[in-house]
């Protein structure tokens, strides 16, 4: 239940943050950001959606014949800040 709260407040605060992008100018840095974590969310409910087994114990047959593991590979790569 606290991550699908946490999903749902991360999703509002990307849909806030592009009608305040479409209403005035935001940083490049910011736009980065919420980019990235919306490619993150997306890649998280792919692989909630391949793998089941986290929240049941039913096995399923891959969708599309992919398996979470092809999904995470698709997650930005990590950037670290300069210094």
């Amino acid at each position: 239940m606290q991550s699908e709260s946490l999903f749902r407040l991360l999703q509002e605060m990307i849909q806030d943050h592009c009608v305040r992008q479409h209403h005035n100018s935001t940083s490049s840095e910011d736009n980065k950001f919420y980019e990235t974590m919306e490619q993150c969310l997306l890649v998280a409910q792919c692989v909630r959606q391949l793998d089941p087994s986290s929240t049941t114990s039913q096995e399923q047959p891959p969708l599309l014949g992919l398996s979470a593991k092809h999904v995470l590979d698709l997650m930005p790569p990590e950037k670290i800040a300069p210094s």
